[in-house]
């Protein structure tokens, strides 16, 4: 494992030349705002402040479907992406040496590329801006960060597209927003756009089109100070507007080809990425400094996490990955070369008995990085999830057993006076109960030993989802209408007896949210997302800082995406009372940035759980994970 920091920067990009063109553009923000000006820095979105791969590697893979180009087909194996650029796209003609490879088509006239009906480009460019792709763009690495670094200094940042129709608004700035700006200052549009203008009437050029809004940026935001953009002519372009100085920013960003131009430029940046940000820097999160005191120092740094959180607020977070996880890789796959030795998780966990014992039964090689075939075939003879559950059982400390046993009985005591949800009428509806507990166990110790193994070590195993507390305040303001404004009151009304009868005998203090509190434990067991009952334990569930938190300060965006993820690998005992999702179903749906959002339920810790899902699956084969793997629930349904 290696000690040095490893951020991915275009080879154009040296980490000084990063540096240096940083430092400027914050001098000039603060020299702007020392003269009583607001200071604007320009960006553009295309290839600068979002990096298109899901789009380019889609797009690519058509044109190479109809055009019989074999490099095509297979985007993840080129060793760069095409910018759409007809300066990007001639590098990368160049590059791949695509004029020898395949001399029957038409890559390039007179020294430029030929964007004319049948050609590769022309193909290439009318699938790249296919709208409903649009919102897979991923934030350049560093965006947010860098976006609050100006604005603390006083200045403003604005992104200045070319893109030209109003059903590409929303889907960029969804993207923006991923990268932590909860409101980005978006200029968009082009109305003399060429697929716009009427037969015979001359469109406008990217470059054109941003020159013309200079003066309304001017006027309505403050005055610009910088354009970052990947073309030449662009920055020429705003910069000719204006009669004082303008710092011209090339970019360059890691896995794409550019303009030649943008590697002689004085000022370029590869990411936005500043190597300084972690908890104590700007954007300030104090819960997340309170929780990881120090985290980001004395590790090497992979690059950052960085979006929104649930509560609406930006992180910017240290990934301090203890490993290489193919976070170069252009086209956001996640490699899994995982050194030995690493941490003291490599061998010996909880499971490491049961692990060997089904391998040697049905010859699944547990030191695979990747499983014998495919995870979505597990072997015939796994275990059943209630067999499973029974041996995980065992490998659960006998103090924690007990302190589940207590809090089970006693929630069954508190249902007959109606402080819980009422006790299971059935033999084998209690016994669903238990297995319920026991999954909420496994779970939070597996959340703690993912969390490590992604750098963010927290004390979870018997404590998360079991024993988390808030103020009773927050509570009884969830659930008790007199305490509520009157536009909620009439949700709080849909709470059952019981559990306005547990919040009113409420004293002040801290009070459990989780599965150990007795008059929360069944309804929390038996509730499914299924469920349109009232949301009665679960809400206040929700209340701990890996869900909905305060809707402040108190809520950690990390935990919360590696619990959803583990989550899914609990079967119909655990939380979803679903079948268990394969690592490799979910490694395909983190894929994407919609698909990663969506099972992190927050934007800030959609890399973190790509992280996850490349070592996880190494952690159980180890013994340290719950393998439900291996159960028969993890077969297709």
């Amino acid at each position: 494992m290696g000690t040095i920091d490893d951020y991915q920067l275009h080879e154009s990009v040296s980490v000084a030349c990063q540096l240096r063109t940083l430092a400027e553009l914050r001098r000039r923000t603060a020299e702007a705002v020392a003269r009583g000006v607001c200071p604007v820095v320009e960006i553009d979105l295309d290839l600068c402040a979002l990096r298109p791969v899901f789009r380019t590697a889609a797009a690519l893979r058509m044109v190479g479907a109809e055009f019989s180009i074999a490099e095509f087909v297979e985007p993840q194996s080129l060793p760069v992406l095409p910018g759409y650029s007809d300066e990007a796209w001639l590098a990368f003609v160049e590059q791949l040496r695509l004029v020898e490879r395949y001399p029957g088509l038409r890559w390039v006239e007179g020294g430029r590329p030929l964007r004319t009906a049948g050609t590769p480009f022309a193909r290439f460019h009318e699938l790249y801006w296919t709208t409903e792709w649009l919102r897979e763009d991923e934030p350049t690495p560093g965006l947010g960060g860098f976006v609050q670094a100006i604005e603390a200094l006083g200045g403003r940042v604005v992104f200045l597209s070319g893109r030209w129709l109003d059903a590409q608004i929303a889907p960029s700035r969804e993207a923006l927003r991923r990268a932590g700006i909860a409101e980005p200052r978006l200029w968009i549009g082009n109305p003399w756009h060429e697929t716009l203008v009427p037969p015979g009437e001359r469109p406008l050029s990217d470059a054109a089109v941003k020159a013309w809004r200079q003066a309304r940026i001017v006027r309505e935001v403050g005055l610009p100070i910088a354009i970052i953009d990947d073309r030449q002519a662009n920055r020429a372009a705003v910069a000719a507007c204006h009669t004082h100085s303008v710092a011209s920013v090339a970019i360059a960003i890691p896995g794409f080809t550019v303009d030649a131009a943008a590697r002689a430029a004085p000022l370029r940046l590869s990411t936005f990425e500043q190597f300084s940000q972690t908890t104590d820097s700007p954007p300030v999160r104090p819960h997340m400094a309170q929780r990881y005191p120090g985290l980001g120092h004395g590790a090497p740094w992979r690059g950052e996490y960085a979006g929104l959180g649930k509560n609406g607020l930006p992180y910017v977070l240290p990934r301090v990955v203890p490993w290489t996880l193919g976070q170069s890789d252009r086209t956001g796959g996640m490699g899994q070369s995982v050194p030995s030795g690493w941490s003291d998780r490599t061998g010996g966990g909880p499971f490491a008995e049961l692990a060997g014992g089904f391998a040697e039964r049905t010859g699944f090689d547990r030191d695979a990085i990747e499983p014998p075939v495919s995870e979505r075939a597990i072997p015939t003879n796994g275990l059943s999830e209630r067999a499973l559950l029974d041996a995980a059982e065992r490998t659960i400390p006998l103090e924690e057993v007990g302190a589940l046993r207590r809090a089970f009985e006693e929630a069954r005591r508190l249902a007959e006076l109606g402080l819980a949800a009422p006790w299971p009428e059935t033999g084998e509806a209690e016994r669903s109960l238990w297995y319920s507990l026991v999954c909420a166990w496994l779970h939070s110790r597996d959340l703690e030993v993912l969390m490590e193994a992604i750098g963010f070590h927290v004390a979870a195993a018997g404590r998360h989802d079991l024993r988390e507390h808030v103020d009773a305040r927050e509570v009884r303001h969830l659930l008790l209408a007199s305490e509520a404004s009157e536009r909620e009151r009439l949700r709080r009304a849909n709470y059952s007896d019981w559990i306005v009868n547990w919040a009113r005998q409420l004293a002040d203090g801290p009070v459990y949210v989780s599965f150990l509190n007795p008059s929360l434990l069944v309804d929390l067991c038996q509730w499914s997302p299924r469920q349109i009952k009232p949301q009665d334990a679960m809400d206040v569930h929700r209340l701990s800082d890996h869900h909905d938190g305060d809707g402040a300060e108190r809520f950690d965006p990390i935990e919360a995406g590696i619990n959803n993820l583990l989550h899914q690998r609990e079967g119909r005992d655990g939380v979803r009372k679903e079948p268990v999702v394969s690592w490799a179903a979910l490694r395909e749906e983190a894929a994407t940035e919609t698909g990663a959002s969506e099972l992190s339920k927050n934007t800030a810790a959609r890399q973190a759980v790509r992280d996850a899902i490349a070592i996880a699956p190494r952690l159980e084969r180890a013994g340290w994970l719950t393998p439900w793997s291996w159960c028969e629930a993890s077969a297709p349904q």
